[in-house]
């Protein structure tokens, strides 16, 4: 596992623009690499268990552009947080 993460992706995502693709994504991820990829789906109400627990021990965050994701405080804090612990970030084009 790179850099000794617990989790190979985190999957950034605006729930209702991209819900279903991000948990077909985070299935298919975790299927064909055979390492875990956090989906904050069932931890959503507590933002610095997403932060402590997904977003720092993830090695690339996946962010699934929409069009309105960047204006969701959750997205930009789960981003800012990558951005400080030197975390890259992955767009993925969602149309």
């Amino acid at each position: 596992r790179r850099d000794s993460k617990k989790y190979a992706f985190f999957i950034s995502y605006y729930r209702s623009e991209a819900g279903p693709q991000a948990r077909l994504l985070h299935a298919k991820l975790r299927d064909s690499l055979l390492e875990p990829c956090y989906l904050d789906a069932s931890d959503a109400t507590d933002v610095r268990k997403i932060i402590d627990e997904g977003v720092a021990r993830s090695s690339v965050v996946l962010l699934m552009q929409t069009a309105k994701v960047l204006t969701r405080p959750w997205v930009l804090l789960e981003l800012h947080e990558a951005v400080e612990r030197g975390i890259p970030i992955v767009p993925i084009n969602i149309q």
